[in-house]
């Protein structure tokens, strides 16, 4: 049964917040529009509004101006509001789980994101100044329909986590290795045949996933920052057939090896290689 409480009610609880509040949570309430009276709370920081069914942002929503936290997922938004860059002190956006096709450019003057979550959308491309949010720690935009990045994302330099997985990408852009700050890229479950060369910038990345693409051959330009780096790295179900000399070499340990994940590939098996990688 799904469950809906009523206006006058709704009224009723949000009355017993001071109007001095910072935080409001109001998910799993049922609600089809976010409630006029929100507008009163002048100091509210942290919005919860996940996992109802909301399907716009209405204008004076924008009028909270010290908001720093807008939880909307898993609702039924379809599209943002042009002037969403009125809110500039957010930092953390959460949209994953809605009905989004697209992004309005002015997303890209929210320039105080440091979290910004659309995952589980329909969203096809990626506004062309998304490099403008510089401030971006995390970043989900996986299980969307988009094709490829904008040339700006490469500003994202201060990016730690990444999920691009689950979208249509045949290729990454070649300054991809602009991202120097990353720990966990997940690039899984798209088209991609190759890897610019820049991702050997990659310093600190330590999980990067890989598996379920249309690699031919086993990327070189992983093979430093796997011996370096120790980073773990899954490439099951591609279509590599052979992998490099310099990383079945037996001078490697069996700690190293065993980070690489090449399982459901076209290898075939030969005694030089060591079954730890098959795991």
């Amino acid at each position: 049964m799904e469950f809906s409480i009523k206006d006058s009610l709704l009224e009723s609880y949000l009355n017993t917040y001071p109007l001095d509040t910072e935080s409001i949570d109001l998910s799993r309430l049922g609600l089809e529009d976010i409630p006029k009276s929100l507008q009163s709370f002048k100091n509210l920081r942290h919005l919860t509004l996940s996992y109802n069914y909301i399907t716009y942002i209405p204008e004076f929503i924008f009028e909270l101006e010290n908001l720093h936290t807008l939880d909307l997922n898993n609702n039924k938004i379809e599209k943002l509001p042009n002037n969403i860059n009125r809110m500039s002190n957010l930092e953390y956006l959460l949209l994953s789980n809605n009905l989004l096709q697209t992004f309005p450019d002015s997303i890209s003057d929210l320039t105080n994101l440091r979290y910004l979550a659309v995952a589980y959308n329909q969203i096809q491309q990626l506004p062309n100044n998304i490099g403008n949010l510089q401030n971006l720690i995390k970043l989900l935009i996986n299980n969307n329909s988009i094709e490829y990045l904008p040339n700006s994302f490469v500003y994202l330099t201060n990016l730690e986590n990444l999920n691009l997985s689950y979208n249509k990408l045949k290729k990454i852009p070649d300054e991809f290795g602009n991202l120097s700050k990353l720990l966990q890229l997940r690039l899984d479950n798209n088209y991609i045949e190759y890897l610019p060369k820049s991702v050997q910038n990659l310093h600190k990345l330590k999980y990067l996933y890989l598996n379920n693409n249309k690699f031919l051959g086993f990327p070189n330009t992983l093979i430093e920052i796997i011996l370096k780096n120790r980073t773990h790295v899954n490439l099951s179900n591609n279509y590599i057939v052979k992998l490099p000399e310099k990383v079945i070499s037996t001078k490697y340990s069996v700690y190293q090896l065993s980070k690489i994940c090449v399982h459901n590939n076209l290898l075939s098996l030969n005694e030089n290689i060591s079954p730890i990688i098959y795991f």
